[in-house]
């Protein structure tokens, strides 16, 4: 019983941090693209 509780609970942390750490990997990619587009 309480793994069954752990387990949801562990995934649903692990899937925001997957989340905020891809959104942080986006938004410096996309800071990088514009920044070789500018001075290209």
């Amino acid at each position: 019983m309480p793994r069954a509780v752990r387990v949801p609970r562990a995934a649903i942390a692990h899937v925001a941090r997957t989340r905020t750490h891809l959104r942080t990997h986006l938004r410096t990619q996309m800071r990088t693209q514009m920044r070789t587009h500018m001075r290209t």
